[in-house]
């Protein structure tokens, strides 16, 4: 069979050329994306304006606040970590301005029964749950909780200065808390980078975002982007999870159109 002049197996190597040709450009773009940031990286470095700072951990784990803050906590089926981690976050921060919101659905119980059991009758910690059915994604969630962390300030006269995000099975660190509240005096948004922990039971998935989290390139773009673009977009593919703070009363809305499933 001939199309025009040429075989079919000649048509197949036309368009796996082009497509190669396609491919190869969006490589040089990224590679060009890739060179920027290191560029940028080195030009700080010999600069002096990126440098390690040392940080006495034991001055950020008990010191007060600022102000009052707000963690929000998305869940769906998480009942078999959610308990440890709440009972784990009000171990670690016991400062008194710190109030938890734990957004559960009212199709979730063993969730909301956890966290019950997490909280121990401990002030801190609102169960939000919400009116539809789950799953939606995480931005609905978080939207649900952040209207409900509003209709408390409002009702108390308060404003929180300070908004935090974390997953159902995040181990907070018991300096994160102080340190971020000292790091939102000279910033708006600030993120803590994330520490995965080897997983015996799921090497594949768990070892790939082990890795992609520790990896230079997320680490040198996360200081190369805010001089090159004066600003900080929150992407959790970029960042690498949550573990981040927002300060003052400022509009928040999550996106939900994207948002990812819980």
């Amino acid at each position: 069979m001939m199309l025009g002049a040429w075989t079919p197996l000649e048509w197949l190597a036309l368009a796996e050329h082009e497509l190669l040709l396609f491919a190869g450009v969006f490589f040089l773009i990224g590679l060009a994306d890739e060179l920027v940031m290191d560029i940028t990286w080195a030009w700080l470095r010999l600069t002096g304006r990126a440098r390690t700072l040392r940080i006495n951990r034991a001055n950020h784990r008990t010191e007060t606040l600022g102000g009052p803050a707000a963690l929000l906590i998305p869940a769906w089926q998480e009942e078999r970590v959610l308990a440890i981690t709440i009972a784990h976050a009000l171990s670690v921060w016991p400062q008194r301005e710190l109030r938890i919101y734990v957004g559960c659905y009212r199709n979730d119980d063993p969730t909301a029964e956890s966290v019950l059991a997490g909280a121990r009758n401990d002030p801190r910690v609102r169960l939000v749950v919400h009116d539809r059915d789950g799953p939606t994604t995480k931005a609905d969630c978080l939207n649900r909780l952040y209207a409900a962390m509003e209709a408390d300030e409002r009702r108390r006269g308060m404003c929180f200065r300070m908004v935090l995000q974390h997953d159902a099975e995040d181990m907070v660190d018991s300096a994160a808390l102080g340190l971020l509240d000292a790091a939102l005096a000279q910033a708006d948004f600030v993120q803590l980078p994330v520490l995965p922990q080897p997983q015996v039971a799921s090497r594949w998935i768990g070892s790939h975002y082990r890795n992609m989290a520790q990896k230079q390139t997320h680490r040198v773009g996360r200081l190369g982007k805010p001089p090159l673009t004066n600003s900080i977009t929150y992407n959790r593919r970029e960042n690498r999870g949550p573990g981040y703070a927002v300060r003052g009363r400022r509009p928040v809305r999550f996106l939900t159109t994207a948002g990812a499933r819980l």
